[in-house]
């Protein structure tokens, strides 16, 4: 290789390496800039561009270069490190008190028959739907009998929401403010015990809608951080359009002192970024209060929609 080819790899590489730390830092100031949270949907990508780069620019020498990449790959992997799967616990629970499937359904969704297999053979104990549109209204809820307990607000295009339990429903109510979304709040009963619910789809940050995103994140927050002040367990769920490390998710999180479920059970993407790239993304999610324990966490099925569910057991001690 030339010295003239060598040194302008090395340029290139660098300038890379760059672009990619530009990259993080930028996703750091959503809390300045709203639209830049979308950033931090990509740090698995980051990393494995990070970790690319360094073993580029390894080969070439370039030794600086190569430690700055080394530090942005191990940012990264630090951010996804609480995520990495963990073995069960000596005092593991091994018996579920709830199983919980949530899913966005997608309004135009054609195979409604796959979402009814799929719960079915789940068998959950509460059902979260998430752009539940009056077309699937009309296909899905006659033949959800043996829930008798449910809150619905259908919608003809991505808004609408639904929820259908086995678990008596004690007080259920649906949050409105300024931002339009709707903001499921209930509280049920298990086992003697009062828990709360909460769960919500906020509109994606994309092409003008990222200040909404913004309002209504804030509006999710002010919603969990009431139902925290009572108490009791809480359990918040919905297609967020936000990855675990955003930072309106970590206000979420503050408000009602939650963690994610995905916490040492792994990644677990729930959205494919495009039918013809290989990226998908979390943005589906679960948070609890501590009082709950995850029993078992697994990605369901896309049935029809491009969300995979995610299906959940839980354990109330």
């Amino acid at each position: 290789m030339s010295k003239t080819r060598f040194s302008g790899l090395k340029t290139l590489f660098g300038l890379g390496c760059l672009g990619l730390i530009a990259l993080n830092l930028l996703a750091l100031a959503a809390r300045i800039w709203s639209p830049l949270d979308i950033l931090s949907l990509f740090h698995p990508l980051y990393a494995l561009l990070a970790l690319l780069l360094a073993l580029a620019l390894g080969s070439l020498k370039a030794w600086r270069w190569t430690l700055l990449a080394l530090l942005c790959l191990t940012y990264n992997l630090y951010l996804m490190l609480p995520f990495w799967p963990a073995r069960a616990k000596a005092d593991g629970i091994q018996e579920r008190d709830l199983r919980l499937v949530v899913h966005n359904i997608l309004y135009i969704n054609q195979t409604s028959a796959e979402v009814l297999e799929q719960i079915t053979q789940s068998n959950p104990d509460i059902i979260f739907l998430m752009e539940y549109s009056h077309n699937l209204q009309s296909q899905l809820e006659s033949h959800f009998s043996a829930y008798p307990y449910r809150l619905i607000e259908p919608s003809r295009m991505t808004m609408g929401l639904a929820l259908f339990s086995r678990i008596p429903i004690q007080q259920a109510t649906i949050e409105r403010f300024a931002s339009r979304i709707p903001i499921f709040k209930i509280s049920f009963e298990l086992n003697g015990k009062t828990f709360n619910f909460i769960g919500a789809h906020p509109w994606p940050p994309l092409e003008g809608m990222a200040n909404m995103h913004k309002l209504q994140m804030i509006d999710i927050a002010t919603v969990v951080k009431q139902a925290a002040e009572a108490g009791q367990p809480l359990i918040v769920v919905g297609d967020f359009n936000a990855s675990p490390w955003s930072y309106f998710i970590g206000k979420i999180k503050q408000a009602g002192v939650l963690s994610d479920a995905r916490q040492g059970q792994g990644l677990w993407p729930t959205w494919r970024f495009h039918p013809k790239i290989p990226l998908s993304l979390m943005i589906d999610h679960v948070f609890l209060s501590e009082t709950w324990r995850v029993v078992n966490f697994q990605q369901g099925l896309q049935a029809g929609s491009d969300h995979h569910a995610l299906i959940l057991d839980l354990s109330l001690p």
